[in-house]
């Protein structure tokens, strides 16, 4: 990918809480970054991949949620880190 982590991934933004026309934006943002990256539909993946994320939830992030993990929001940031090293592979 062109685009720099950080210019997808807020990480600050983690474990707040945003409304539905923040979240709108947002991914609509994603949607203009992929399409000027051309990344390709999943469908359309010659290659397929199977991440599993076992209930990931905004209850568990220390700021905001009523069952706060320690740890939560490293694990987003792994998580996210992943996901957009291996977009690709």
């Amino acid at each position: 990918m062109v685009t720099r982590y950080d210019k997808i991934v807020n990480e600050k933004a983690i474990a707040t809480i945003q409304t539905k026309e923040q979240r709108r934006k947002n991914l609509q943002k994603v949607y203009e970054l992929a399409k000027q990256e051309r990344v390709n539909s999943a469908k359309e993946d010659k290659k397929k991949r199977l991440l599993i994320l076992i209930d990931p939830q905004n209850d568990f992030m220390p700021q905001i949620g009523s069952l706060p993990v320690e740890g939560a929001i490293e694990d987003i940031k792994r998580i996210t880190d992943f996901i957009y090293r291996n977009n690709n592979s």
